[in-house]
């Protein structure tokens, strides 16, 4: 399921109207979008290894 809730957020980055580029840069819209799936499929310790990674404080 997450990964089919991934693949329709990857077909929506391409559109403006639902993400318009000057409000949503694609590369930021991707980073948060592959963090937000990364943590779907991740165990407890997974996210927080990715997020000692990443420079932030785990939720």
């Amino acid at each position: 399921m997450v990964a089919r809730i991934f693949y329709e957020q990857l077909n929506l980055i391409h559109s403006n109207e639902a993400f318009p580029i000057e409000e949503f840069p694609r590369k930021e819209l991707f980073e948060n979008m592959f963090l937000n799936f990364a943590r779907g499929i991740s165990t407890r310790k997974g996210v927080e290894v990715m997020e000692e990674l990443l420079g932030r404080a785990s939720y």
